[in-house]
C-alpha cells in the first residue's frame, strides 16, 4: 500500500479523481473510510478541498463541484472532482435544482452562506446549522452573508 492509499484508507484525504481517474483501489478505500466515518468523514457535511479552495478565492462553483458524494454509489455518472476548464457555471439566481451541499448558517450571527460564498467553509463547526436551501435559512430568520455573490 502506498502513501496515497494509506491516507485515503484512514480518512485523512479525498480520492482526487483528476490525478487518479478510475482508480478502483482508491475508490474502494474512500468508500470504506466514508462508511466507517473515519477521519474527515466524521463530519456529517465534509467540504471537498476543491470547493474549499474556490470558496476561499471567492470563485463561483460550477456544476462539477456540486455532484453529491454518494452519486457513484447510486449509479449516477459522476464527474466529482475539481472543476473542468470551460465548464458551464451555475447561475445561482436561476438554478431550479438545490445544491447537494447544505446552506450553512451561523447560529450566533444568524448569517447564512451558500456553497458559492467565499466564507462558506469558515463557519466554526460548533456554530454551524445546515439548511437545505436559502429560503429555509431565511424562514428561520437568517440573512445572506454580505460577501456572497
Amino acid at each position: 500500500m502506498n502513501r496515497n492509499q494509506a491516507l485515503v484508507k484512514q480518512g485523512w484525504c479525498w480520492w482526487y479523481r483528476k490525478y487518479a481517474p478510475g482508480d478502483a483501489v482508491l475508490e474502494g478505500l474512500e468508500k470504506d473510510a466514508r462508511d466507517a466515518k473515519k477521519g474527515l468523514w466524521a463530519d456529517p457535511q465534509p467540504v471537498p478541498p476543491w470547493v474549499y479552495r474556490k470558496a476561499r478565492r471567492g470563485q463561483s462553483l460550477d456544476l462539477s463541484d456540486l455532484v453529491p458524494l454518494d452519486a457513484e454509489a447510486e449509479g449516477i455518472a459522476s464527474t466529482r472532482g475539481p472543476p473542468l476548464l470551460g465548464a458551464i457555471e451555475r447561475d445561482s439566481a436561476s438554478s431550479a435544482s438545490p445544491s447537494p451541499y447544505p446552506v450553512i448558517g451561523n447560529h450566533k450571527s444568524h448569517i447564512y452562506h451558500r456553497p458559492d460564498c467565499p466564507n462558506y467553509s469558515q463557519v466554526v463547526p460548533r456554530n454551524r446549522i445546515a439548511f437545505t436551501s436559502a429560503a429555509e435559512a431565511e424562514a428561520a430568520g437568517y440573512r445572506l452573508a454580505g460577501n456572497c455573490p
